[in-house]
């Protein structure tokens, strides 16, 4: 489900070892030109400080200067989709295998006409990896923070006492106006006609983005349901006299749970109501029954995060120029 983030292919780069077995891995694609894909995903546009509106490397030395930018294209980029890079594998700590797989990546990445390397979000399990790239050349540097919620209740009101009393009253109130103006908040798994999410989807990537392919977005919804069971994908909505306003759609991993799509009706101009339930209090209500451990949500809004409970995490970037 790579689309959303890449227009080119995604690719898996792999060490193994004598036996077959993984020992490093990562995946990344090549970023072609400064107008392939989303800004947060343009390496060198982030390592150039271009991104610093959006909270990318704000403030921090920047990896590559504008001119070193304008000829890194193209880039391969290592990376995940949703915010949390790290190499997988049996030897992903071990110092030897990742030298060499960085010694592979970079010969593939020559071959194939790339000018420059770059890794994005790298979390802080990867420090044995950053290592390695820092004696390697690269420019290693701090990026941004993830956000995350960790599930240490049991229902609801537990939650709510892990928040500061004030807020504990915000969201009380805010759930008691919901009520009282008539929205109706619920959860349920997909089902196999998804155009009212798709709609509102593309409400908010218009909104936000300036135009929106419908038949894109649609596609995303047909892959979810093609590539992860049914069960592990929960929808909360908020809803008015049987008009949808808003939606938020969880994905499971496990026990976590990854914030993976929202949307909103922005012509009913009742799109905020129930967008926080949808995306924290009613999944942090549910998540305890069903043994969900962390809620990851991304980098985004930041503060909100942090104010509904959220731990924030540093995530790093690193890039290098070839010659």
């Amino acid at each position: 489900m790579t689309a959303e983030r890449f227009q080119d292919e995604y690719k898996i780069f792999m060490l193994r070892e004598e036996d077959g077995r993984c020992a490093v891995a990562l995946g990344g694609t090549i970023v072609s030109s400064p107008s392939a894909g989303l800004d947060w995903f343009n390496p060198p546009l982030v390592l150039s400080g271009g991104v610093t509106r959006d909270g990318l490397a704000a403030g921090q030395p920047y990896a590559w200067t504008r001119r070193q930018a304008a000829s890194a294209y193209p880039c391969l980029l290592l990376v995940y989709p949703h915010f949390a890079s790290f190499p997988v594998g049996n030897r992903r700590e071990d110092p030897a295998s990742l030298r060499r797989f960085l010694t592979e990546v970079t010969a593939w990445a020559q071959v194939e006409g790339a000018r420059s390397i770059a890794l994005l979000f790298l979390h802080p399990v990867a420090s044995h990896l950053m290592t390695e790239l820092s004696s390697a050349g690269f420019a290693v540097v701090p990026l941004v923070e993830r956000c995350d919620l960790d599930v240490t209740w049991k229902d609801f009101d537990g939650y709510l006492e892990s928040l500061p009393k004030r807020r504990r009253g915000e969201v009380r109130r805010e759930l008691r106006l919901l009520e009282s103006r008539g929205i109706t908040l619920s959860s349920r798994h997909p089902s196999g006609d998804e155009s009212d999410l798709v709609a509102l989807r593309c409400q908010l990537v218009e909104k936000y983005r300036g135009s929106c392919d419908p038949a894109h977005e649609r596609s995303t919804f047909e892959q979810l349901r093609e590539l992860v069971a049914a069960d592990d994908i929960t929808i909360f909505t908020a809803t008015k006299d049987g008009r949808l306003l808003n939606f938020g759609l969880f994905v499971r991993d496990g026990d976590e749970w990854v914030a993976f799509l929202t949307g909103a009706d922005y012509q009913s101009g009742q799109e905020g109501l129930g967008y926080f339930a949808n995306l924290f209090y009613r999944p942090a209500a549910l998540a305890p029954s069903l043994g969900i451990r962390t809620i990851l949500y991304g980098p985004s809004a930041r503060d909100a995060k942090r104010r509904r409970g959220c731990r924030v995490t540093p995530l790093f970037a690193a890039g290098k120029i070839l010659s």
